[in-house]
């Protein structure tokens, strides 16, 4: 039953398109906050080609990782922030 009733939550997320943009948007930023804290490249798509961009340069937007703002969650990268 918890099956059906994921797919079913997730046929409704994407049917929502401004929550599938929020939820993406953080996920952008919890993934440039992890690249950038562990000093990795960041791989992204820009002007049609895969480029990689260096640690030093990742943008981090901080009002869309979760835990850090309108949103609430136990991230990983509020964790590290914690931590230092």
């Amino acid at each position: 039953m918890a099956t059906v009733r994921r797919r079913r939550d997730l046929v409704v997320a994407f049917d929502d398109d401004a929550a599938f943009d929020r939820a993406f948007a953080a996920a952008y930023a919890v993934a440039a906050a992890r690249h950038k804290h562990a000093g990795v490249p960041l791989v992204i798509w820009r002007d049609g080609r895969i480029t990689l961009v260096p640690p030093a340069e990742i943008v981090v937007p901080q009002d869309r990782i979760p835990g850090t703002g309108r949103h609430r969650s136990h991230s990983v990268v509020a964790r590290a922030r914690k931590n230092r």
